[in-house]
C-alpha cells in the first residue's frame, strides 16, 4: 500500500505552488501577513521537528529576502514555510487531510494505515488524498529506561510506570503494537502518555521508570538526558519482530549503533520505520508545476540533516 501512496517529487512541486496561489493573491503588507506553508513536525525535542525546521528553511524565501547568490534564501520565491510542532504522525495526518496544514512528517507505517483506512484509521475510511512526496530518514524504535534500574527486557516492563508516547503520535501506536507482540497488555505497566521532553525530564528525576520514542537517530530528547543521565536502550528480540510481521505487516529489523548516545556503548537491535514527507493530493497545471520543481528540489540539506539519511 505504500508504494500507491508514494508519487514522484512533482507532487511537492505542486503543494507548493497551491500555497504561492494564495500568496498571489493576498494583498501587500508585512511577511507576518503572508499564508505559511506549514509542514507539522510533533514535539519540539523530537527528530520530526529538528528536520522539519531544516526543510522549511530550505524551501523558504520571504519576498524581502536577499538574493541566494548573495548569501540569502535559496527557496521558492515568495514561500514562507514553518515547521509546526504537533502531537506527532497520527495528528499530522488527520490535519492535513483536514486541511489544517499543508504537509506533515509521518511514521511510514502510520501513513499507510490512513491511506487504506486500517489499523488505528479503521473507523474513519480511508485517506486518499494523501501523498508522500519524500523518504526522509529511517527512524528506530528506542525504549529507554535509567542504566541503574532494573529493566534489562522487554518482559521487565511489567508493573513498570512508563511513558508510551503522547496520544496523536506514532509512537503511541507502534509502543502497543510492540508490547501486543511481546506478549504485554497496556494494562499490564502503569502506563503514561507524555511528550517526548516531559518523558526524558521524568527520567531524569526518577519519577518515571522508562518510556518509548520513535526518531532518526540521534532524537535530540534523548542525547541530551543521556548527557546527563546515564540510560540503557532496551533491545526489541527476534520473537517479537516475527510477530509484528505475522500480525502487522513488514517492518524492518534495524539497529541503533553503539556510542550514538553519551554511556551507551553497545549497538541495540530494534524496530525501523522510515519518516515521509506527506501532502494532500493538488492539482495545478503541469506547466506551473514544471515550472517550479527545480527551485524546490535546489534545496540544500544543512549538515546537522545528515545524520538522517
Amino acid at each position: 500500500m505504500l508504494s500507491e501512496l508514494r508519487l514522484s517529487g512533482r507532487c511537492l512541486a505542486c503543494a507548493v505552488v497551491a500555497v504561492l496561489a494564495m500568496v498571489g493573491r493576498a494583498a501587500p503588507g508585512t511577511a507576518q501577513e503572508m499564508p505559511l506553508f506549514r509542514i507539522g513536525a510533533a514535539a519540539t525535542a523530537g527528530s520530526f521537528f529538528e528536520i522539519g525546521g531544516v526543510l522549511a528553511s530550505a524551501i523558504s524565501k520571504p519576498a524581502d529576502s536577499p538574493p541566494c547568490a548573495q548569501g540569502g534564501s535559496c527557496g521558492v520565491p515568495g514561500l514562507v514555510a514553518v515547521a509546526q510542532a504537533t502531537q506527532g504522525s497520527v495528528d499530522n495526518l488527520r490535519m492535513i487531510a483536514s486541511d489544517q496544514i499543508e504537509s506533515g512528517i509521518a511514521q511510514s507505517d502510520v501513513a499507510s494505515w490512513a491511506y487504506a483506512g486500517t489499523g488505528i484509521f479503521a473507523g474513519e475510511g480511508p485517506i486518499r488524498k494523501l501523498r508522500a512526496i519524500a523518504t526522509l530518514f529511517p527512524e528506530r524504535l528506542h525504549l529507554v529506561v535509567r542504566a541503574a534500574g532494573p529493566i534489562q527486557t522487554l518482559a521487565d516492563l511489567r508493573g513498570r510506570r512508563i511513558s508510551l508516547g503522547q496520544v496523536g503520535s506514532g509512537t503511541l501506536v507502534d509502543a502497543r503494537i510492540v508490547l501486543a507482540a511481546g506478549g504485554l497488555a497496556e494494562r499490564d505497566l502503569s502506563p503514561e502518555y507524555l511528550r517526548s521532553g516531559t518523558a526524558a525530564a521524568n527520567l531524569a528525576e526518577g519519577t518515571l521508570e522508562g518510556f518509548f520514542l520513535i526518531g532518526g537517530v540521534p532524537i535530540p530528547a534523548i542525547r541530551s538526558l543521556a548527557g546527563t543521565t546515564a540510560i540503557r536502550l532496551i533491545p526489541i528480540p527476534d520473537d517479537v519482530l516475527t510477530t509484528l510481521h505475522e500480525k502487522y505487516g513488514p517492518y524492518d529489523r534495524a539497529e541503533i549503533p553503539a556510542d550514538i548516545y553519551p554511556g551507551v556503548s553497545v549497538a541495540t537491535p530494534t524496530v525501523g520505520f522510515h519518516a515521509l514527507w506527506v501532502v494532500a493530493v493538488t492539482t495545478p497545471s503541469p506547466r506551473l508545476c514544471g515550472t517550479r520543481l527545480r527551485s524546490v528540489f535546489s534545496m540544500h540539506m544543512t549538515p546537522s540533516a545528515s545524520k538522517y539519511g
